[in-house]
């Protein structure tokens, strides 16, 4: 008996074909979750970049470092009337303005102080404000001196005659000195951020405390009659004395929020009593921006 053979007809074939298409996309939608769990363990999970350095805001801080003055106390007794005719005595040995001559002295100290301020931030540009303020013991003096004798060849002058109608050898010493104890400094700051580095300059205005003696002693032995003496006479004052100040720095960021600081300050302080008082400053610092 024979079979008779079935050819497949369109419908069949595009039921195969349907069947076909369907496998395939199956195989690719495993084929790319596959890879995709593959994949992760050799990437590993998404990361954030950090944030760029960020100087604006407020921020304070401490600092220590030394300090360099430079006084001036050439013209310390012009506005003091030592040894004048208001005293008959001694009125003889003139005023000690008209022939003291005093130098200038560069005393050295070490300060520490703090500081506070605001930036304020323009891309790199860094423009800021900032309180600052030193304490220290910074002190320097001049002396100069000047005798009367018959018998010392060291002294350019003879025996006086003082107010009492008596001759004497007579020594004069006159000494002027200044104490800055502390100042403090109201600037502005501009900087330019290079990453977590930004060097800058400031400009302000200082005050600073200012201890101020000037005395002169004179003591004499008769060279007959009369009597021994030791007599002083001077002042000591205490003012607050207004000035400026200018110099550059250069703070780094260790973290996000404390920074590190190193600068030099110049700071110049109008004339107190008579007497000139700059100071330069170097010292380092630490601080911490909120």
């Amino acid at each position: 008996m024979l079979t008779r053979l079935r050819h497949p007809s369109l419908q069949d074939k595009a039921t195969v074909m349907r069947r076909c298409f369907l496998a395939l996309c199956l195989i690719g939608l495993s084929s790319h979750a596959v890879a995709a769990d593959l994949d992760w363990p050799l990437r590993g999970p998404a990361r954030t970049l950090p944030d760029a350095p960020h100087w604006g805001g407020l921020y304070v801080g401490g600092q220590f470092g030394y300090g360099a003055g430079q006084m001036d106390f050439g013209n310390a007794f012009n506005s003091l009337d030592v040894f004048s005719s208001a005293n008959t005595f001694t009125a003889p040995l003139g005023r000690v303005s008209s022939w003291a001559t005093f130098g200038t002295n560069s005393p050295g100290a070490i300060n520490y102080g703090g500081f506070f301020g605001y930036n304020s931030t323009w891309e790199d540009a860094v423009l800021g404000v900032e309180i600052n303020y030193n304490h220290f013991g910074l002190r320097g003096s001049a002396t100069s001196s000047r005798c009367y004798s018959d018998t010392n060849p060291q002294c350019s002058s003879a025996a006086i005659v003082l107010g009492d109608d008596n001759s004497y050898d007579v020594t004069v010493n006159a000494t002027a000195a200044a104490r800055v104890t502390d100042y403090a400094t109201f600037r502005g700051r501009a900087g330019w951020a290079y990453g977590s580095i930004m060097p800058y300059a400031m400009v302000g205005l200082a005050v600073g405390r200012v201890e101020t003696t000037r005395f002169a002693t004179a003591s004499g032995t008769p060279t007959g009659a009369g009597t021994a003496f030791v007599t002083t006479e001077g002042e000591e004052n205490t003012r607050y004395v207004w000035g400026f100040s200018a110099g550059v720095g250069v703070d780094f960021l260790l973290t996000s929020r404390i920074f590190a600081r190193a600068e030099y300050e110049f700071v110049q302080l109008n004339d107190v009593l008579d007497t000139s008082v700059g100071i330069n400053t170097a010292r380092v610092g630490v601080g911490v921006k909120f």
